[in-house]
Protein backbone atom coordinates (compact mmCIF):
# COMPACT_ATOMS: atom_id res chain seq x y z
CA UNK A 1 0.00 0.00 0.00
CA UNK A 2 1.04 3.58 -0.58
CA UNK A 3 1.92 6.11 2.07
CA UNK A 4 -1.54 7.64 1.61
CA UNK A 5 -3.43 4.40 2.15
CA UNK A 6 -1.21 3.64 5.15
CA UNK A 7 -2.09 7.04 6.59
CA UNK A 8 -5.81 6.40 6.21
CA UNK A 9 -5.58 2.83 7.48
CA UNK A 10 -3.75 4.07 10.57
CA UNK A 11 -6.50 6.63 11.08
CA UNK A 12 -9.11 3.87 11.05
CA UNK A 13 -7.09 1.94 13.62
CA UNK A 14 -6.82 5.01 15.85
CA UNK A 15 -10.57 5.55 15.55
CA UNK A 16 -11.30 1.96 16.50
CA UNK A 17 -9.13 2.31 19.59
CA UNK A 18 -10.94 5.51 20.55
CA UNK A 19 -14.32 3.90 19.94
CA UNK A 20 -13.45 0.87 22.05
CA UNK A 21 -12.45 3.14 24.93
CA UNK A 22 -15.80 4.91 24.72
CA UNK A 23 -17.71 1.63 24.45
CA UNK A 24 -16.00 0.35 27.60
CA UNK A 25 -17.18 3.42 29.55
CA UNK A 26 -20.85 3.24 28.56
CA UNK A 27 -21.89 0.41 30.95
CA UNK A 28 -20.55 2.38 33.94
CA UNK A 29 -22.48 5.47 32.85
CA UNK A 30 -25.59 3.33 32.44
CA UNK A 31 -25.19 2.03 35.98
CA UNK A 32 -25.24 5.64 37.19
CA UNK A 33 -28.38 6.35 35.17
CA UNK A 34 -30.06 3.27 36.61
CA UNK A 35 -29.39 4.40 40.18
CA UNK A 36 -32.03 7.10 39.77
CA UNK A 37 -34.75 4.71 38.64
CA UNK A 38 -35.85 3.50 42.06
CA UNK A 39 -36.82 6.82 43.60
CA UNK A 40 -38.34 8.13 40.34
CA UNK A 41 -40.47 5.00 40.07
CA UNK A 42 -41.56 5.30 43.70
CA UNK A 43 -42.71 8.90 43.30
CA UNK A 44 -44.35 8.50 39.89
CA UNK A 45 -46.17 5.43 41.23
CA UNK A 46 -47.74 7.64 43.92
CA UNK A 47 -48.95 10.15 41.33
CA UNK A 48 -50.68 7.58 39.12
CA UNK A 49 -53.44 6.44 41.52
CA UNK A 50 -54.18 10.04 42.49
CA UNK A 51 -54.78 10.91 38.85
CA UNK A 52 -56.93 7.82 38.40
CA UNK A 53 -59.02 8.75 41.45
CA UNK A 54 -59.50 12.27 40.16
CA UNK A 55 -60.69 11.02 36.78
CA UNK A 56 -63.07 8.59 38.50
CA UNK A 57 -64.58 11.50 40.43
CA UNK A 58 -64.79 13.61 37.26
CA UNK A 59 -66.71 10.82 35.53
CA UNK A 60 -69.01 10.52 38.53
CA UNK A 61 -69.70 14.26 38.37
CA UNK A 62 -70.68 13.92 34.70
CA UNK A 63 -73.08 11.08 35.55
CA UNK A 64 -74.64 13.10 38.37
CA UNK A 65 -74.95 16.13 36.12
CA UNK A 66 -76.58 14.08 33.35
CA UNK A 67 -79.01 12.42 35.73
CA UNK A 68 -79.89 15.74 37.35
CA UNK A 69 -80.55 17.41 34.01
CA UNK A 70 -82.76 14.48 33.00
CA UNK A 71 -85.11 15.25 35.91
CA UNK A 72 -85.22 19.01 35.35
CA UNK A 73 -82.28 20.22 37.41
CA UNK A 74 -79.79 22.65 35.90
CA UNK A 75 -79.55 24.53 32.64
CA UNK A 76 -77.43 24.64 29.52
CA UNK A 77 -76.66 28.26 30.33
CA UNK A 78 -73.31 28.25 32.04
CA UNK A 79 -72.65 24.60 31.29
CA UNK A 80 -69.03 23.49 31.00
CA UNK A 81 -67.19 20.63 29.38
CA UNK A 82 -65.49 18.27 31.80
CA UNK A 83 -62.00 17.21 30.74
CA UNK A 84 -59.89 14.70 32.66
CA UNK A 85 -56.82 15.55 34.65
CA UNK A 86 -53.79 13.90 33.09
CA UNK A 87 -50.25 13.01 34.04
CA UNK A 88 -47.74 12.66 31.23
CA UNK A 89 -44.15 11.61 30.87
CA UNK A 90 -42.14 14.02 28.72
CA UNK A 91 -38.94 12.44 27.44
CA UNK A 92 -35.99 13.89 25.55
CA UNK A 93 -34.61 11.52 22.94
CA UNK A 94 -31.52 11.08 25.11
CA UNK A 95 -33.69 9.32 27.67
CA UNK A 96 -33.44 6.35 25.33
CA UNK A 97 -30.52 4.12 26.30
CA UNK A 98 -29.06 3.74 22.81
CA UNK A 99 -29.94 7.09 21.24
CA UNK A 100 -27.10 8.57 19.16
CA UNK A 101 -28.94 10.80 16.69
CA UNK A 102 -28.79 14.51 15.92
CA UNK A 103 -31.91 15.64 17.84
CA UNK A 104 -31.15 14.78 21.48
CA UNK A 105 -33.65 17.24 22.94
CA UNK A 106 -36.70 16.46 20.83
CA UNK A 107 -39.54 15.66 23.21
CA UNK A 108 -41.78 12.61 23.19
CA UNK A 109 -44.92 12.50 25.32
CA UNK A 110 -46.96 9.61 26.68
CA UNK A 111 -49.50 9.18 29.43
CA UNK A 112 -48.17 8.12 32.81
CA UNK A 113 -48.97 4.45 33.32
CA UNK A 114 -47.89 1.49 35.39
CA UNK A 115 -45.53 0.49 32.57
CA UNK A 116 -43.59 3.78 32.40
CA UNK A 117 -43.44 5.08 35.98
CA UNK A 118 -39.93 6.32 36.72
CA UNK A 119 -39.03 6.92 33.09
CA UNK A 120 -38.75 10.14 31.12
CA UNK A 121 -37.18 13.54 31.57
CA UNK A 122 -40.16 15.21 33.27
CA UNK A 123 -43.49 14.26 34.79
CA UNK A 124 -46.28 16.77 34.12
CA UNK A 125 -49.75 17.10 35.68
CA UNK A 126 -52.41 18.98 33.72
CA UNK A 127 -55.75 19.85 35.28
CA UNK A 128 -58.81 19.60 33.03
CA UNK A 129 -56.66 18.66 30.05
CA UNK A 130 -58.57 19.92 27.02
CA UNK A 131 -56.18 18.07 24.70
CA UNK A 132 -57.76 14.86 25.97
CA UNK A 133 -61.25 13.70 25.08
CA UNK A 134 -64.23 15.25 26.83
CA UNK A 135 -65.77 13.26 29.68
CA UNK A 136 -69.10 15.02 29.30
CA UNK A 137 -71.05 18.08 30.37
CA UNK A 138 -71.49 19.74 33.76
CA UNK A 139 -74.74 21.67 33.47
CA UNK A 140 -75.12 25.07 35.07
CA UNK A 141 -76.96 25.76 38.32
CA UNK A 142 -77.71 22.08 39.06
CA UNK A 143 -79.30 22.98 42.39
CA UNK A 144 -82.19 24.79 40.71
CA UNK A 145 -85.29 23.29 39.05
CA UNK A 146 -85.76 24.58 35.50
CA UNK A 147 -88.46 22.19 34.35
CA UNK A 148 -91.64 23.84 33.08
CA UNK A 149 -93.63 20.64 32.52
CA UNK A 150 -94.21 18.80 34.71
CA UNK A 151 -93.62 21.48 37.30
CA UNK A 152 -91.79 19.23 39.72
CA UNK A 153 -88.12 18.23 39.47
CA UNK A 154 -85.94 15.66 41.09
CA UNK A 155 -84.00 16.48 44.24
CA UNK A 156 -81.85 19.23 42.70
CA UNK A 157 -80.29 20.23 45.99
CA UNK A 158 -79.11 16.68 46.61
CA UNK A 159 -77.55 16.45 43.15
CA UNK A 160 -75.80 19.78 43.66
CA UNK A 161 -74.49 18.73 47.07
CA UNK A 162 -73.15 15.44 45.71
CA UNK A 163 -71.36 17.22 42.88
CA UNK A 164 -69.90 19.82 45.24
CA UNK A 165 -68.63 17.07 47.56
CA UNK A 166 -66.85 15.34 44.69
CA UNK A 167 -65.35 18.62 43.53
CA UNK A 168 -63.97 19.10 47.04
CA UNK A 169 -62.48 15.62 46.92
CA UNK A 170 -60.83 16.47 43.60
CA UNK A 171 -59.29 19.62 45.09
CA UNK A 172 -57.92 17.63 48.01
CA UNK A 173 -56.39 15.06 45.67
CA UNK A 174 -54.94 17.72 43.37
CA UNK A 175 -53.24 19.38 46.32
CA UNK A 176 -51.17 16.22 46.84
CA UNK A 177 -49.71 16.27 43.34
CA UNK A 178 -47.44 19.38 43.09
CA UNK A 179 -44.96 18.18 45.72
CA UNK A 180 -44.76 14.73 44.15
CA UNK A 181 -44.25 16.16 40.65
CA UNK A 182 -41.63 18.59 41.93
CA UNK A 183 -39.74 15.85 43.77
CA UNK A 184 -39.65 13.36 40.89
CA UNK A 185 -38.58 16.09 38.47
CA UNK A 186 -35.76 17.22 40.77
CA UNK A 187 -34.36 13.70 40.66
CA UNK A 188 -34.97 13.28 36.93
CA UNK A 189 -33.15 16.55 36.30
CA UNK A 190 -30.02 15.15 37.93
CA UNK A 191 -30.39 11.89 36.04
CA UNK A 192 -30.40 13.95 32.85
CA UNK A 193 -26.76 14.86 33.43
CA UNK A 194 -25.77 11.21 33.18
CA UNK A 195 -28.09 10.64 30.24
CA UNK A 196 -26.32 13.51 28.49
CA UNK A 197 -22.97 11.89 29.26
CA UNK A 198 -24.21 8.58 27.88
CA UNK A 199 -25.52 10.30 24.77
CA UNK A 200 -22.16 12.03 24.26
CA UNK A 201 -20.44 8.65 24.23
CA UNK A 202 -23.08 7.06 21.98
CA UNK A 203 -22.92 9.98 19.57
CA UNK A 204 -19.11 9.90 19.43
CA UNK A 205 -19.11 6.14 18.80
CA UNK A 206 -21.64 6.58 16.00
CA UNK A 207 -19.64 9.40 14.41
CA UNK A 208 -16.44 7.34 14.55
CA UNK A 209 -18.18 4.46 12.82
CA UNK A 210 -19.44 6.81 10.10
CA UNK A 211 -15.98 8.31 9.69
CA UNK A 212 -14.38 4.88 9.35
CA UNK A 213 -16.91 3.86 6.71
CA UNK A 214 -16.16 7.07 4.82
CA UNK A 215 -12.39 6.50 5.04
CA UNK A 216 -12.86 2.91 3.92
CA UNK A 217 -14.69 4.07 0.82
CA UNK A 218 -11.88 6.52 0.11
CA UNK A 219 -9.25 3.77 0.49
CA UNK A 220 -11.15 1.60 -1.99
CA UNK A 221 -11.17 4.47 -4.46
CA UNK A 222 -7.44 5.14 -3.96
CA UNK A 223 -6.53 1.49 -4.47
CA UNK A 224 -8.31 1.57 -7.80
CA UNK A 225 -5.78 4.08 -9.10
CA UNK A 226 -2.61 2.97 -7.32
CA UNK A 227 -0.21 0.75 -9.22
Amino acid sequence: MSELTNLLTDKITENIDSSNTLIERVPDIQKNVDLFGGVCTTVDAQILPIINNIVTLQNEIVVLSTNAYAVGCGTTAGQSTVYPDTATIQSFNISSKNYSGDDPYDVNSESLSSSNVGFGTFTIHTQNDSSSGSLGILYGDIGTCYRTFPLTCGDCASFAASIAAKQTQITTLRNQIPTLVSDTNKVKRERLEYEMERYGHNYAIDQIEKENRRIGIAITAILTYET
